[in-house]
C-alpha cells in the first residue's frame, strides 16, 4: 500500500468518526450514539484493525483501537461512547501521523503476520458480582449506592412517624 492511498483512507475513517461524534444525542444522563451510528462504530473499528494490519504489519495500533471499542461499549446500555469514539479518532489520527512522518513503515509490513484479535466484549454464561464490579462504569455504582442510601432514608422517616415506634422511643411528634 502506497502511503497517499494509506492517508487518504485513514482521513477518510477519522472524518466519518468525528461526523458521528456530531450526532450524539443528549440522553437523560448520558450522551448516546445514534441508532443508525452505532453498528457503523464498530465497522469502522474493525477496518481501521485491518487499515493498521495491512499497512503496518504487527502493530500496536490494531489492539489499541480494538480496545478502545471494546472499553466504550463495556457500559449500561451496551452502546459506544462519546470517550471511546474521541479515542479512536485519536489512535488512527496517531497511525496516520506516525506513516505520514515515516511512509517507510509502510514497506515494512508482513503479508502473512497474522495479529491476534481479542473478540469483542461478551456478557458471560454467569454474571457475578466481581464481573459486574470490573465491567459496570463506576458512576452506575455511585448512582446505585445513591438510590439505595435515599430510599433507606426514606423508609425511616416513614416508619419514625408511626406511633407505635413513637411509644417505643418515648417521643411524640404530633403539632
Amino acid at each position: 500500500m502506497n502511503p497517499d492511498d494509506y492517508l487518504r483512507r485513514a482521513d477518510g475513517y477519522i472524518d466519518e468518526l468525528r461526523g458521528i461524534l456530531s450526532r450524539f444525542v443528549k440522553g437523560r444522563d448520558s450522551l448516546l450514539a445514534a441508532d443508525d451510528d452505532e453498528p457503523r462504530i464498530q465497522q469502522i473499528t474493525l477496518e481501521l484493525r485491518d487499515l493498521f494490519h495491512d499497512a503496518m504489519g504487527q502493530n500496536d495500533y490494531s489492539k489499541m483501537v480494538i480496545d478502545a471499542y471494546n472499553h466504550g461499549v463495556a457500559n449500561l446500555y451496551d452502546s459506544p461512547s462519546y470517550s471511546s469514539v474521541e479515542r479512536i479518532i485519536s489512535i488512527a489520527s496517531a497511525a496516520r501521523n506516525r506513516v505520514e512522518n515515516n511512509p517507510e513503515l509502510l514497506g515494512n509490513a508482513q503479508p502473512g503476520a497474522a495479529t491476534p484479535v481479542p473478540a469483542p466484549l461478551a456478557v458471560p454464561d454467569k454474571v457475578t458480582l466481581r464481573w459486574l464490579f470490573n465491567h459496570v462504569p463506576y458512576s452506575f455504582w455511585f448512582w446505585l449506592g445513591g438510590l439505595m442510601l435515599g430510599a433507606f432514608a426514606l423508609g425511616a422517616a416513614a416508619v419514625y412517624k408511626l406511633q407505635l415506634v413513637q411509644q417505643w422511643l418515648g417521643v411524640s411528634c404530633t403539632h
